[in-house]
């Protein structure tokens, strides 16, 4: 589990969202132009979101507009949404559509993940409980003599067609941005704050800091409490945690994981507990952390490491803490 804390210059852990009211509104005009930083928490994306800001306090109202931003954005994205933009076009697979540039821009992230991952990430790899388990299912979402076919063919992303000077596209089955969209919205929704100041947005474990400012970060081992909890830094850039013990269902008795794996069709079943990728671009970090929750903890492991450029950790089963070669840059020495 990843739990965000930000630190002031005396160390203190800064985490509530502190109102616009007028005894602040007062402390703020005898200390001048002093930064302060707020944040605010909520549901989104089925998981809990946080927004924090490095911010003069008479503009930390913002951040009472990231859930409507993150609302937005579920209205066209959403897979489990009856009436979403993704849930019409997938409805229309194998026909030019015209679409917002909102949907527009995650599937090309989708695109780029699954390049990046060579097919392992993949927007046609649909979390399963998409096909069953306790979310609505395309089956749900759709005509039932309009059922398309679930396919996690790991090539078949290169058919996705895309026009992007009228803004369509002709997608060949039903697609899912349930790899990538949690990056996309945390990158948009950070660029937007940093007009105001120092940014970091958390969904789920995916987070994205735009600005000067340092977040420390702590990454914890929920599994074995009384190991060391490791803290790393994060101003420019994302840092993505995927962790086992939160993404698993239950079906039929089994627990099973909520990733399919494209090489073997089923859900995976990796021998790590987490794994935490950090880059400077969200969409690669996420479509890391994947590729290592499929291969694993050793090949995961050695795949990061020769991707020099980015730095991981990954915590097995037996606690053991395994950091690749460029990780320790990233670590704050108490």
């Amino acid at each position: 589990m990843l739990r965000s804390r930000s630190r002031n210059s005396q160390g203190a852990p800064q985490y509530a969202y502190i109102p616009n009211d007028s005894q602040n509104m007062e402390m703020g005009k005898n200390m001048g132009a002093m930064q302060r930083e707020h944040s605010i928490t909520f549901q989104a994306m089925g998981c809990q979101a946080t927004a924090h800001l490095d911010i003069t306090h008479s503009d930390s109202h913002i951040l009472e507009k990231v859930p409507i931003w993150i609302d937005d954005i579920e209205a066209s994205i959403s897979p489990r949404r009856f009436d979403s933009e993704l849930t019409w076009v997938n409805k229309h697979h194998g026909k030019w559509i015209k679409v917002s540039d909102t949907l527009l821009a995650n599937l090309q992230s989708a695109i780029l993940a699954a390049h990046l991952t060579k097919g392992l990430s993949t927007p046609f790899a649909m979390d399963v409980t998409n096909i069953e388990g306790d979310r609505p299912s395309y089956a749900q979402l759709i005509e039932p003599n309009d059922v398309p076919k679930i396919t996690t063919d790991s090539s078949n992303w290169r058919n996705i067609k895309i026009d992007n000077k009228d803004n369509r596209v002709n997608i060949p089955a039903p697609v899912d941005f349930s790899d990538t969209m949690k990056g996309w919205t945390a990158r948009y929704v950070a660029r937007q704050l940093r007009k105001y100041g120092s940014s970091l947005v958390d969904i789920g474990g995916v987070m994205v800091a735009c600005g000067p400012h340092e977040w420390h970060l702590d990454i914890i081992n929920n599994a074995f409490p009384a190991s060391d909890k490791v803290v790393v830094k994060l101003s420019e850039g994302a840092l993505v945690t995927r962790s086992a013990n939160t993404q698993h269902y239950s079906c039929e008795g089994q627990t099973l994981h909520r990733i399919v794996a494209p090489r073997t069709d089923h859900p995976a079943n990796p021998d790590i507990l987490s794994v935490t990728v950090l880059h400077s671009d969200v969409i690669v970090a996420e479509a890391s952390a994947r590729n290592v929750m499929i291969l694993g903890g050793e090949e995961g492991l050695a795949w990061l490491n020769s991707h020099g450029h980015t730095p991981g950790m990954v915590i097995c089963r037996d606690g053991h803490i395994h950091p690749t070669l460029s990780f320790a840059s990233y670590v704050v020495v108490n």
